[in-house]
């Protein structure tokens, strides 16, 4: 199979990315002029000769073959969300906001959710969901 060329699809060359980029991106207009801003604006990308879009991020081989599910794929590598608090960067903004929920929250203002069999606490409703599924079904 022959190796991906990225330059079909936009007419550019790739961005050189690594490894660590994306640790202080925020979506925001301040960035919206930087290479890792730019890898989510796909909108002038083209289909490749077999129909899918490729993700132009170096050593990665993904392929989707609707533009909208290649943006969610690249948001996994730039991680555009960054917790104002830790820093720690997500992918979409529904994780920031659970990140700062489960981690920045005080106890006492945290939701709690309690297994009916066992007791046990958590403080999201999937994570209990996962318990029972997982410790009692």
């Amino acid at each position: 199979m022959a190796a991906f060329d990225p330059t079909q699809q936009t007419g550019q060359q790739p961005f050189p990315l690594s490894n660590d980029v994306g640790t202080d991106i925020v979506e925001s207009e301040e960035n919206a002029g930087s290479q890792e801003g730019d890898i989510l604006d796909i909108k002038n990308m083209k289909k490749n000769a077999d129909g899918n879009y490729y993700c132009p991020w170096e050593d990665c081989e993904h392929k989707e073959s609707r533009r909208t599910e290649l943006r969610k794929h690249l948001k996994k590598h730039v991680k555009p969300n960054t917790c104002h608090i830790c820093g720690k960067d997500t992918a979409e903004r529904r994780d920031l906001q659970r990140h700062i929920l489960s981690h920045h929250t005080p106890s006492k203002d945290k939701k709690k959710y309690t297994c009916s069999i066992c007791n046990q606490t958590f403080t999201r409703d999937d994570n209990l969901k996962k318990h029972q599924t997982n410790m009692h079904s």
